[in-house]
């Protein structure tokens, strides 16, 4: 069936780090919340496996996904 919600269409898609082929979420409810202006998520990439990625908004409102860091665990 098609996704007919607004949500559904304007959901983002994160490349991987690594190899830039799609990462998938993997649909668990356990992330990590930083000090308000990120939070760590796990990922899955078919060739690297799980990782877990920093998602912070930038100024267009828009998710920005890097690979996270020690730095980024210690900020929570």
């Amino acid at each position: 069936m098609a996704v007919k919600t607004k949500q559904g269409k304007s959901t983002q898609k994160f490349g991987c780090p690594f190899c830039q082929q799609r990462l998938w979420n993997l649909g668990s409810q356990k992330y990590y919340l930083g000090k308000r202006d990120f939070w760590l998520e796990k990922f899955f990439c078919e060739e690297h496996g799980e990782m877990w990625m920093r998602l912070s908004r930038n100024l267009e409102e828009r998710i920005v996904a890097t690979a996270a860091t020690s730095d980024d665990w210690e900020r929570i």
